[in-house]
């Protein structure tokens, strides 16, 4: 039976015409959580309720876990973001276990930054 988790917050900068790099590691009671087997979705959308996305991102396609060690790295080249128009968006991160039902570990606001030096 899987474990309901409530979803953590975190704020994701997003440099326009930068790369994004980031690492997770997901951890249940402080451990990392074996992500063998899993999948993941992540979406970018300037509002809840928007119906376009800035960018989907998934496993394999700018997601990649990590197995044992738990880790989730997203990764967005610069030649995507920039394309990206610098007001505030907000995003999700699900995990999908391998019998099919899917958790929200992460959620929170996607801030693009301008950039200056071009």
């Amino acid at each position: 039976m899987d474990t309901p988790v409530k979803p953590a917050k975190y704020t994701m900068t997003c440099p326009r015409g930068s790369i994004v790099d980031v690492q997770f590691t997901y951890k249940i009671n402080k451990f990392p959580v074996n992500l063998t087997g899993y999948t993941a979705r992540m979406q970018v959308r300037e509002f809840h309720d928007s119906i376009d996305t800035l960018i989907s991102l998934e496993t394999g396609s700018g997601i990649t876990l990590g197995g044992k060690a738990g880790t989730i790295n997203i990764f967005i080249p610069s030649s995507t973001t920039e394309g990206f128009k610098p007001v505030p968006h907000v995003y999700d991160l699900e995990l999908v276990y391998p019998n099919g039902s899917v958790t929200r570990i992460l959620e929170g606001a996607f801030n693009i930054t301008p950039e200056v030096t071009r």
